[in-house]
């Protein structure tokens, strides 16, 4: 209910509501039920795996998939002629599994990374991308997409696993600073920039442009000069359009009527920063599979899907197995990272 526009601002802010939603971020929905003596072994163990915990090993996975791909664009495997053998190794089956996982959640602007890694694998198997490729440049891009989604506001992200009520704030001042007013500037810009650019190259290079002119001169050193001229002029400009509209954005401001931390670049910042944090709280639901355990969850779920389409009634249990394969696999690390926070090393 918090997430939504028509929520008064005044209930989304108040101290009570921050609070709650911290500590249901730090221990749970349900809070307190660590430490309820009437729950069961098994009910303390699934109590470990906050919505905070889970978040984390969303980011670990998202970090261990970037860290790959970094690896694998500074040391990629080198151009060799092989007759049908597989060159997939345990880097490039990593990074195909957990894009095709990413892929296999609801997808959102997350997903983006994994839109382009997931086709560059395939579709150079039974090779795999190497330098010089289309599908080898594809790839810096993907890690250039996920460097920025890391910094977002909306999880999985960095700001809400490190002191959200800090971060998550200047994510949402840049992300609205980005896209309110440097994309729209550099867009306002971008075709007398190109023509500039354009200009300064073909007056600089010594070999005449047939396609424009049949003479075999070059460009003369006026010419040169005043394109030049012309270049620096539009970058100035578009850096003061940048600094007028940075100067004049009335988010900078902060709020003087709150001492909360949420509201330290203004009312505005703190209120669209609480939104995100409340969506990352609901997102972490209990029993929630991150990238790249949610293929466990399809494991179940796409043969009671199968067999309802043919008409078989779907499996009551359905629910438990998927609980149990939480258990040994999202709900063990989430004990150990749980482990850590508790014992203050975290």
């Amino acid at each position: 209910m918090l997430t939504e526009d028509h929520v008064p601002s005044e209930l989304l802010t108040h101290p009570v509501v921050e609070a709650v939603v911290a500590k249901c971020w730090k221990y749970g929905m349900k809070a307190g039920s660590a430490q309820d003596h009437s729950l069961s072994l098994i009910g303390h163990f699934d109590a470990l795996s906050t919505p905070r915990v889970l978040h984390f090993i969303d980011v670990l996975g998202r970090l261990i998939f970037m860290g790959s791909l970094i690896h694998y664009l500074l040391y990629p495997p080198h151009f060799h002629i092989t007759l049908g053998q597989n060159e997939q190794g345990t880097r490039e089956v990593i990074l195909t599994f957990m894009s095709a996982a990413s892929l296999a959640r609801r997808w959102s602007i997350h997903t983006l990374p994994a839109m382009l890694v997931f086709p560059a694998f395939v579709m150079t198997l039974p090779s795999v991308p190497l330098p010089g490729n289309v599908s080898f440049s594809v790839l810096h891009i993907a890690l250039l997409l996920q460097l920025v989604l890391l910094h977002l506001p909306n999880s999985p992200s960095l700001p809400s696993a490190i002191k959200p009520e800090s971060t998550i704030p200047l994510s949402t001042l840049l992300s609205h600073g980005a896209t309110r007013i440097v994309i729209p500037i550099t867009l306002f810009f971008f075709p007398v920039l190109l023509l500039t650019a354009f200009l300064v190259s073909a007056s600089l290079v010594d070999a005449p442009l047939l396609v424009l002119t049949n003479a075999l001169e070059v460009a003369p050193m006026d010419s040169r000069f005043s394109f030049f001229i012309l270049f620096i002029t539009v970058i100035m400009l578009l850096l003061g359009g940048l600094g007028v509209a940075l100067a004049m954005f009335p988010t900078l401001a902060s709020s003087a009527t709150s001492t909360s931390k949420w509201d330290r670049y203004s009312r505005e910042i703190g209120l669209h920063a609480r939104r995100s944090f409340v969506e990352a709280l609901v997102q972490y639901e209990p029993y929630y599979f991150p990238v790249p355990f949610n293929l466990l969850q399809l494991v179940v779920r796409v043969p009671c899907i199968v067999f309802s389409w043919w008409g078989h009634p779907v499996i009551p249990y359905t629910d438990s197995v998927e609980r149990v394969l939480w258990r040994v696999s999202v709900g063990l690390i989430g004990a150990v990272i749980s482990g850590f926070w508790l014992w203050g090393l975290a």
